[in-house]
């Protein structure tokens, strides 16, 4: 790699202001004296002040009203603990953080070409053509605590060995001299995670297998666990998380929000303006990331952050578990017994998220159970959330369905609530479908 790369610091800029001072009208002032002045009498000055008294008095029992109000409705829950943003990737602190044995720069920094990998690629392509080689970019993180050797991680977003093309494959890396680096941690797409064959020696092609000798390997370092995510999370609001280590590639290296990627395959980063803030707890921060499917309809997922430089996916403790089959007392007295799940299709996330509903009030929802007392909803068949499952399970060209079940009318498919909504932690209404129609494929 060359010395040349761009550099993330930015250089200020001087910008001449003018000063502006106020003229003053030097045109010399003219008294003026009335014909008739008016004489206004202390009976009208007193009936003013009275007013204004009372339009005070009256203002200030407004606000104290509606701050009442707001609290009420706050210690209810029927506020949004979402913290919305619409520039989410301001959110980061800028400054650095002490996580376990290491300390984080504010921002990762990219840095020269570093002796690490035997096939990576010394100088960077040009004019989007790639050698053959793979493309490690080399960024400094941090620095031990204890004696403050460089944290670097290596990045290949070219990703040769993963099939992808936004950087499945990062390694940890502490530069212990400059002819001395230890191999901490790493995470790919391909091999996730695979430590087995780990050499200097090795002659496979695989860039995780082809480290040079100045590299040794020690994944039992205990700096390596200041890069672990928390396992359980718990926000405000009673919001629980959970750390999903189940999806292949679930863990990233990224430079800003933006670098998130989605799930297992995604080449395109998230959207950043579709991120909420729902909760920090030190140098972690975690988001919901909804993406619109149809109208009035989003695909859900939370993504816990380290410092400035990793993501990871986690589960949100949800009313009823995906794929489970859930206590539900319908209105009737029956007891359920079918399971139900929370994708819109298999194609959701890959399974992992989550889908809630927008843009709904009571005209839109009937309470149909109940689940510890909480209430289960249903849609009427005309609302176009219940059209879209009912059209995705049973559209009218595809028989037998994927499901290889008698197509139901869409009123015989609402008396079987084959789609139900409970809200969840974070004030959002979850949809949830029966599992015994649900659409095998359809993005």
């Amino acid at each position: 790699m060359d010395n040349n790369l761009p550099s993330n610091s930015n250089n200020d800029q001087n910008t001449n202001q003018p000063n502006l001072t106020p003229q003053l009208d030097q045109t010399p002032q003219q008294s003026f004296q009335p014909n008739n002045p008016i004489i206004i009498s202390n009976n009208s000055t007193k009936k003013n002040r009275k007013i204004k008294i009372i339009i005070l008095v009256i203002v200030l029992v407004i606000l104290i009203i509606s701050a009442l109000v707001y609290v009420y409705l706050l210690k209810n829950n029927n506020l949004s603990p979402v913290i919305s943003s619409s520039n989410s990737s301001n959110l980061y602190s800028n400054t650095s953080a002490n996580v376990g044995q290491v300390k984080f720069l504010s921002q990762s920094k990219l840095i020269a070409y570093q002796p690490i990998y035997k096939n990576a690629c010394k100088t960077m392509p040009k004019n989007n053509t790639f050698p053959a080689c793979n493309i490690f970019y080399f960024y400094q993180v941090g620095m031990t605590t204890g004696n403050n050797n460089p944290i670097i991680v290596a990045v290949d977003f070219n990703s040769q060995m993963a099939g992808s093309g936004n950087g499945y494959f990062y390694a940890v890396f502490i530069k212990e001299s400059s002819t001395r680096y230890e191999l901490i941690k790493q995470y790919n797409l391909k091999n996730y995670p695979n430590y087995s064959m780990l050499s200097g020696n090795s002659n496979s092609a695989t860039p995780q297998n082809a480290l040079t000798a100045y590299v040794k390997v020690n994944l039992n370092s205990p700096i390596s666990n200041s890069f672990n995510f928390p396992s359980n999370v718990t926000l405000t609001n009673n919001v629980t998380l959970t750390k999903d280590d189940s999806v292949v590639g679930g863990n990233w290296f990224i430079k800003s929000l933006a670098g998130i990627l989605i799930g297992f395959g995604d080449s395109s980063p998230i959207n950043t303006s579709h991120l909420n803030l729902i909760g920090q707890n030190s140098s972690y921060m975690y988001f919901d990331y909804a993406n619109n499917l149809i109208s009035s309809l989003n695909d859900n997922a939370i993504f816990g952050t380290l410092q400035n430089d990793f993501a990871g996916f986690y589960q949100l403790n949800q009313p009823i578990s995906n794929n489970s089959i859930p206590a539900i007392t319908w209105n009737g007295g029956q007891i359920n017994n079918n399971k139900y799940i929370d994708t819109f299709s298999s194609c959701s996330l890959n399974g992992k998220g989550y889908i809630t509903a927008t843009g709904l009030n009571n005209n839109n929802l009937t309470v149909v159970g109940k689940l510890n007392g909480q209430n289960i909803y249903q849609l009427p068949i005309s609302n176009q959330i219940f059209q879209a499952y009912y059209n995705t399970n049973f559209p009218s060209v595809a028989t037998p369905y994927s499901h290889s079940a008698t197509k139901l009318s869409s009123q015989q498919y609402s008396n079987q609530h084959g789609v139900i909504l409970l809200k969840n932690s974070l004030n959002q209404y979850v949809v949830y479908q029966l599992s015994n129609f649900a659409a095998g494929s359809a993005c």
